[in-house]
């Protein structure tokens, strides 16, 4: 196989054995060693230095593996390469457009690396740069692209497109790029872009997402006050944060004081659930007096940063009101934000499961104490909710403390297990179901497995809780409404998290006509598409 790797060389034309396929410059000497060279089975992880070169590794080692499950003798090997150097081609499809062979290549790739908006705009912008400055210039952009993650420097492409047109995207991204970014005549010329917009934009962003901002004054608070804001779950913030750390990252004092008001921004924006199109404005709004200002300072500030009167005030009612009734992220960001303030910013939290307990109990029993002291219902309710109300607390003192320890002894992880993000979001929602000698994740968790895979009960994995116990939870939660309150509520905090409704306003009705093999006695007939055949209808809201 070795000339089919590798061009021969020849001595007479003073031409050296080489490569036939290449990588770029920086993955290249990787490439040929522990791929071309064969030698990857005994490549320590350590010393695999970026991405690239970490999915290499990933491939390369899933291909030895498969190729040891499959062939069991040197002969099916030999079939197996002589199979890949008669029977296997190179197809180059061509066409019109760079938006058709986008879609094309997302169709062709799709069990490849996905190709991202920087790939395109890569060859554009590093095609316009001259043949002597390319290769410069194509090691700072792979550098960028290193530092910030594949996903995180495409993300990036988003945000800038944010600071440039200030409004929501309303085409796709690569369109809008070259159109509101790239066609600005102060960044006609590529060089600038990479150097003035892309690099300190890069570093900003890395800066911002790792929490590594690094100062002789204020690193750590300016880095807590980012972990807060990182916590938050829309990301319309980065914009801003990313132009305001690129021009002043040298000056810690008002980078201190801005990020100070922008989390307080984002939370008032988070906690009082404002949707996409009302957050976006906000921040272009900070964005747009940055921009204007000739040298904001700290002497002289941005005003727009901080929360008008109307805005307190509706902040001042949402935390005012029942934060119990919130969604998880809303409700846990408000009590972790709310100790931090309480310990004088000394707590620090790093938990996947966060938990709050009622001090004053959702149920009363008669005769209690709290029963003597709270006699009236309707004045329990009132407070039951409100952050007075509500304790942080670690799973020792919890009610399902010893089913997540059980939960956790498990060594089997089934893909449509939850996650303990998913399960903290619907755990309250299973007061009131009866109690069971297994944790209700881990009966939960069988229930997914079994609509997931479509077993009989019977068949149930015996590292579950015995089928006859998980179909009577089932069928108890199935009789009491909990799988329709789960739909509702996660429908409900999805259509919020994406700036919608809690409940949609209207909902569409299709069918779809689908030809019959032979004729029955009775057939349908589609209106609208004069077929005859068998009908079936769906009802999407």
């Amino acid at each position: 196989m070795e000339k089919y790797i590798c061009e021969p060389g020849h001595r007479l034309e003073r031409r050296e054995k080489r490569p036939r396929l290449r990588l770029r410059e920086k993955d290249q000497a990787f490439f040929e060693k522990n791929i071309q060279m064969g030698y990857l089975a005994g490549l320590d992880k350590a010393i695999v230095k970026n991405e690239a070169q970490k999915h290499i590794q990933e491939n390369g080692l899933l291909l030895l593996n498969r190729i040891s499950e499959k062939f069991s003798n040197e002969d099916e090997l030999l079939d197996f390469a002589e199979f890949l150097v008669t029977r296997c081609f190179r197809v180059s499809v061509s066409t019109p457009s760079q938006q058709s062979a986008f879609r094309v290549f997302s169709v062709m790739n799709s069990r490849g690396l996905d190709l991202l908006l920087t790939d395109i705009i890569k060859a554009d912008i590093l095609g316009k740069i001259s043949q002597n400055e390319q290769d410069a210039y194509t090691k700072k952009w792979e550098d960028l692209e290193e530092m910030t993650g594949r996903a995180g420097f495409n993300d990036l492409f988003g945000h800038i497109r944010m600071i440039f047109a200030k409004t929501k995207a309303k085409r796709a991204l690569l369109e809008e790029f070259k159109a509101q970014v790239l066609s600005q005549p102060s960044i006609a010329n590529p060089k600038i872009f990479i150097d003035n917009i892309l690099t300190p934009f890069a570093e900003a962003y890395t800066t911002i997402k790792t929490q590594s901002f690094e100062s002789t004054r204020h690193a750590e608070k300016i880095n807590e006050l980012l972990g807060w804001l990182n916590r938050i779950n829309f990301s319309d913030w980065v914009p801003l944060a990313v132009c305001f750390m690129a021009k002043y990252v040298n000056d810690p004092d008002y980078l201190l004081w801005f990020f100070e008001r922008l989390e307080r921004l984002a939370a008032y924006l988070f906690i009082t659930a404002r949707d996409v199109n009302a957050r976006i404005e906000r921040f272009a709004k900070v964005i747009q007096e940055l921009e204007e200002q000739p040298d904001p300072s700290l002497a002289v500030p941005l005003q727009s940063i901080e929360l008008t009167g109307e805005e307190m005030k509706s902040f001042y009612n949402t935390l005012s009101g029942d934060i119990y009734s919130l969604i998880a992220l809303r409700r846990n960001y408000i009590i972790l934000r709310l100790d931090t303030f309480v310990s004088g910013n000394e707590a620090k939290y790093d938990v996947k499961v966060l938990t709050i307990e009622h001090v004053l109990p959702q149920t009363v029993a008669p005769g209690s104490e709290w029963a003597a002291n709270w006699p009236n219902e309707q004045q329990r309710a009132i407070w039951l909710g409100k952050i007075a109300n509500l304790e942080l607390v670690f799973t020792s003192k919890l009610w399902y403390n010893q089913s997540m320890k059980e939960y956790a002894k498990r060594e089997r992880s089934y893909p449509s297990d939850l996650t303990d993000t998913q399960w903290e979001e619907i755990a309250p929602l299973y007061s009131g179901l009866r109690e069971y000698t297994w944790p209700k994740r881990e009966l939960t968790d069988a229930v997914l497995y079994f609509v997931k895979t479509g077993c009989q009960w019977r068949y149930l994995p015996s590292d579950f809780p015995p089928y006859s116990t998980v179909h009577s939870f089932y069928r108890r939660a199935r009789l009491s409404g909990l799988w329709d309150k789960i739909t509702q509520h996660l429908v409900a905090v999805t259509r919020m998290d994406a700036g919608r409704d809690p409940a949609p306003s209207y909902g569409l009705l299709d069918s779809q006509s689908v030809k019959t093999v032979a004729a029955s006695e009775e057939r349908g007939i589609d209106g609208g598409k004069k077929r005859k055949g068998e009908s079936g209808t769906s009802s999407p809201t």
